[in-house]
């Protein structure tokens, strides 16, 4: 998937700004991108979508997915976390054991 705005601002065919979308699947990904140009000698039963509404959901779709990602990580730390605070209190608990034992064997 293309992610970046500048390698899409473009039609292939006339290099000028991209404005809408033919939601037509029957024809390739990189001619569903319409310019002015393109948009003149379109059918008009072609399903469009606006260019920048497209990228703005995807935009929006992609920070959702961040966000996810971000809760999911945070949530981990703190499991990590939590997991270290239970290790160091059994590692105090076992030196303490150590210490007890060696006085009692001297």
């Amino acid at each position: 998937m293309i992610e970046y705005e500048d390698e899409l601002t473009q039609c292939l065919k006339h290099k000028v700004p991209i404005l809408m979308i033919n939601c037509d699947k029957q024809i390739k990904r990189n001619q569903r991108l319409l310019c002015s140009e393109c948009m003149k000698n379109l059918e008009s039963t072609v399903q469009l979508m606006s260019f920048q509404k497209v990228f703005d959901d995807i935009r929006e779709t992609q920070k959702q997915k961040i966000e996810v990602v971000e809760n999911e990580i945070t949530i981990s730390i703190k499991h990590i976390e939590n997991i270290k605070k239970r290790l160091l209190v059994i590692i105090i608990q076992y030196n303490s054991i150590i210490r007890l034992i060696n006085r009692k064997c001297r």
